[in-house]
């Protein structure tokens, strides 16, 4: 992927957390879509925008593209969506990251270890940062995401 500007990356963020929900959910979806997962359903989701089985594991992954860093209060709802779908690995995608209470809340959960969980903002996409590239190690078709074809998704 070429690389951007700081300004162009920031145009881009701005613009896709300020769509519409509705909008965003789409989003979501259709980048789930894009990564050979299933995508969730349209409409409320029950914490998940794609699910994928492959290799034996449960691959999930979920999108919150919100204008603020996902809190502690989205770390319970992602912790319980972990358990409920039975991840073994999980990719989540928020627009400009995760708080301090947030990684502190997940990690406090010692059932949880065994899922291996990748938490990605946009500008890990947009530059490819080390975390990306942990995330795609996992999940290859990851490394596709910035050459989204809208019009094959359906």
């Amino acid at each position: 992927m070429s690389q951007l500007s700081f300004p162009q990356m920031r145009a881009i963020i701005k613009g896709l957390i300020n769509a519409s929900n509705q909008s965003k959910q789409e989003l979501g979806r259709r980048f789930a879509y894009f990564l050979g997962f299933e995508p969730g359903p349209k409409g409320p989701d029950d914490g998940v925008d794609g699910l994928i089985e492959e290799n034996g594991l449960k691959i999930h992954f979920q999108s919150k593209l919100r204008a603020k860093k996902l809190d502690v209060d989205e770390a319970k709802k992602y912790y319980s969506d972990l358990i409920v779908h039975k991840a073994n690995i999980s990719i989540m995608l928020a627009s400009i990251g995760y708080t301090k209470a947030f990684h502190e809340r997940i990690s406090a959960h010692s059932d949880i270890t065994p899922v291996k969980i990748h938490l990605l903002t946009l500008e890990d996409i947009f530059y490819e940062t080390e975390s990306y590239t942990n995330a795609r190690n996992d999940l290859p078709r990851l490394s596709q995401l910035q050459n989204l074809d809208w019009t094959s998704y359906q």
